[in-house]
């Protein structure tokens, strides 16, 4: 976790205001060794208390706990663009250098947009099945928390392809009784692509989003007619018949 520094600061602007220890403390009605505490970084002010300090040096809590959001940004951008070398040759070095910043800025979405986009190439480049279960929780926050719209729409992009690459990752039977929910799913999220990039974009360019969106699926939907088939065929020795593939 980033460290709080709201001692450090409350010794700051009290030494700036020119009061004691003891003076901030008669001012709070807390005791001179509780504020010493807050300034050694022993204890923190309790929560009702923050308001209080916050209102007494005329600073907003955010400056009372020194973050800066600009500096957060910088700092997390920095970490992105520094692991990138890393990203297409030692992907795992990329995962594990974001997952660490992820425990200092835990819920920052550019961090999980980052390890998202790293499990997908992982998936696409050396199909890596390890992390499905986790590129689809990822997916889930991402969307249900983020406004920027066009991430969101390729977020559930990822979410479909990791449901769909369920179906197959391991040699087990039971596969065939799930792989029909995955698909249904699978193409209600490519659906919500569809139907969200039509409601927030103009009029122009619109018959190029449902061309391209339409192709995916229709290609993605002949692949996976293809490996129902081979699930069927391996699992209950049948021989489907000639038109099967057509009526998918």
């Amino acid at each position: 976790m980033t460290n709080i520094n709201i001692g450090n600061k409350i010794r700051e602007l009290r030494k700036k205001k020119g009061i004691t220890q003891e003076g901030l403390a008669s001012v709070l009605s807390v005791s001179p060794q509780a504020v010493s505490k807050w300034e050694s970084g022993l204890t923190y002010p309790d929560m009702e208390m923050i308001p209080i300090i916050a209102g007494y040096f005329e600073v907003s809590m955010d400056i009372l706990f020194n973050y800066d959001v600009r500096e957060m940004k910088a700092k997390i951008k920095k970490i992105i663009d520094d692991a990138w070398k890393y990203f297409f040759d030692d992907t795992q070095e990329y995962i594990e250098i974001i997952k660490s910043a992820t425990q200092e800025y835990p819920g920052n979405e550019e961090l999980l947009a980052a390890l998202l986009d790293a499990y997908e190439y992982a998936l696409r480049d050396r199909d890596d099945t390890s992390h499905l279960d986790e590129m689809i929780e990822l997916s889930e926050k991402i969307i249900a928390e983020s406004t920027d719209f066009v991430r969101v729409c390729n977020v559930k992009d990822i979410e479909a392809a990791a449901y769909l690459k369920k179906v197959i990752t391991k040699k087990q039977r039971v596969y065939s009784i799930h792989f029909p929910v995955n698909i249904i799913y699978a193409i209600g999220l490519m659906h919500s692509v569809c139907r969200e990039r039509i409601s927030k974009t103009g009029r122009f360019g619109h018959a190029v989003i449902i061309l391209r969106d339409s192709i995916k699926l229709v290609w993605r939907k002949a692949i996976l007619g293809s490996l129902w088939i081979s699930i069927l065929m391996s699992s209950y020795a049948i021989t489907p018949p000639t038109n099967t593939f057509l009526k998918l």
